[in-house]
């Protein structure tokens, strides 16, 4: 499936088309990704160049035994329910350029990243996203890594910004806020989630259903526990 860029604003065209369900990009740069809050450097130290991640002792530090991972933040259980496979079926806004695909969602061990790899029928395009929590910003944010580079607009990769209140999923591009964004509704009971995501210039809405019940596996002891029968 072609992306047709004549209707999408030049810097907010995707050449990945809705491969991460998303169709744009933004020129924000990504070298502050990892930047502490606060560095708290020793008045005697010199400070790192930009874009140096700075680890701040005692921050996760046991004396003797040196930086240790930190526990995953609670904040990230809010995205158990995405896991899993989903059918994806959609349009443009104004019903036409019909599509359908497939998502994936999984935890990698140790419960910090939920990966995303979406297929589009059609489209030959590949990628997957990184969804972890962001200390410094205090809020959930993604990273999505297409197999044709970060593109022209951006540095490192496309970044995202997720919110999830009750059933209600938000997804902004570039910054929280920002015009391009997705907007929709988890149904918990139906396993399925309906939004819309909505840009200067253009748009589409679709419907990803649950092909089966997750399995959580990211290490948190303090997980709460799941069963077939309880689809979150």
């Amino acid at each position: 499936m072609s992306t047709r860029a004549a209707a999408v604003p030049t810097d907010l065209q995707h050449p990945g088309g809705r491969i991460a369900l998303t169709a744009f990009v933004h020129g924000r740069r990504g070298d502050e990704f990892c930047l502490a809050r606060e560095s708290k450097l020793p008045p005697t130290t010199t400070p790192p160049p930009e874009g140096i991640a700075v680890m701040i002792e005692g921050d996760h530090t046991e004396q003797g035994i040196g930086p240790s991972a930190p526990r995953p933040h609670p904040q990230l259980r809010e995205l158990d329910v995405l896991e899993g496979t989903w059918r994806i079926e959609g349009h443009d806004l104004d019903g036409s350029s019909p599509f359908t695909g497939m998502v994936t969602r999984r935890w990698l061990p140790g419960g910090h990243f939920l990966v995303q790899e979406t297929r589009i029928d059609g489209d030959e395009h590949e990628g997957a996203e990184y969804i972890g929590y962001d200390h410094a910003q205090q809020m959930l944010r993604s990273m999505f890594f297409s197999h044709e580079g970060p593109g022209p607009f951006c540095s490192f990769a496309l970044e995202y910004f997720w919110q999830i209140e009750g059933d209600d999923l938000t997804i902004w591009h570039g910054s929280k806020d920002s015009p391009a964004r997705f907007r929709g509704t988890i149904d918990r009971n139906a396993g399925t989630i309906e939004g819309r995501w909505e840009w200067p210039g253009g748009g589409y809405q679709a419907t990803a259903t649950r092909l089966d019940a997750p399995v959580t596996a990211h290490g948190d002891d303090e997980s709460p526990s799941r069963t077939e029968s309880d689809p979150t």
